[in-house]
């Protein structure tokens, strides 16, 4: 993907590929079946071995994975009305650690035991989510936290904002809505113009979070496209390097 030029609303060149409008459309379904990699033999193995809760989720994700080749936005997003916390929390660290050796240890503490008094982790990210729900962006990523800890194991902005993004997204209405940022949008947001000091997102906070949500807001609303897809376009850019 070219470079994208992303200037402030009101002045906007926004062009995907120089294909106009109608490529925003398209470019919108395929965010939705965003093409992913996993490794679900890997996944059930470790999830067996390891006693974690809800195997017959992870049974129902493997079926999903090798019947549609991917784990998609639409299944997690279909996961938040009416909530289902568990598939959605399990799906998104599935979602995000994809094929990283990595990921299945950092799962596993995601999903224990959180705080004292003790609640679940699905008890916690239910909290959270409902919070996005119900107040948007900002106030869904200050539930991520307590202090300067994550209030799930492992959980930071990066994989935070993914269950924001999945469980709040379609639900919220008159507030910006939750949107993943992770290091790859967040480089490529700082390379648009005038943006080259806007906030890492291990030192992100919701001020920030919210001004970054809003922005795409903006820009999705100037350039008739939803702000998932300049999302999904800065995490691209990113990516290119």
């Amino acid at each position: 993907m070219r470079r994208l030029v992303l200037d402030r609303p009101h002045e906007s060149s926004f062009d995907l590929q120089g294909t106009g409008r109608d490529h925003r459309h398209h470019l919108g379904g395929v965010l939705d079946h965003q093409p992913n990699d996993w490794a679900p033999h890997a996944w059930k193995w470790f999830w067996s071995k390891n006693s974690l809760p809800r195997p017959d989720i992870v049974d129902d994700l493997v079926e999903r994975y090798f019947s549609e080749r991917l784990i998609s936005r639409l299944y997690l997003y279909s996961l938040a009305s009416p909530l289902q916390i568990e598939e959605l929390l399990i799906g998104t660290l599935a979602w995000r650690y994809g094929t990283d050796g990595n990921g299945r240890p950092r799962t596993q503490k995601t999903l224990t035991i959180q705080t004292e008094p003790p609640k679940t982790p699905f008890e916690v990210a239910a909290e959270i989510v409902r919070t996005a729900q119900t107040k948007g962006a900002r106030a869904g990523f200050a539930a991520l936290f307590d202090g300067n800890s994550g209030r799930l194991k492992n959980v930071g902005t990066a994989f935070g904002t993914k269950l924001l993004h999945f469980g709040a997204y379609k639900e919220v209405s008159g507030e910006a809505r939750p949107l993943i940022y992770d290091k790859n949008v967040w480089k490529g947001w700082s390379r648009e113009p005038g943006m080259s000091a806007v906030t890492d997102p291990d030192k992100c906070v919701s001020a920030d979070y919210l001004a970054y949500c809003e922005w795409c807001e903006e820009v999705a609303t100037a350039q008739s496209t939803t702000p998932a897809v300049v999302e999904y376009c800065l995490y691209w850019l990113g990516r290119a390097g």
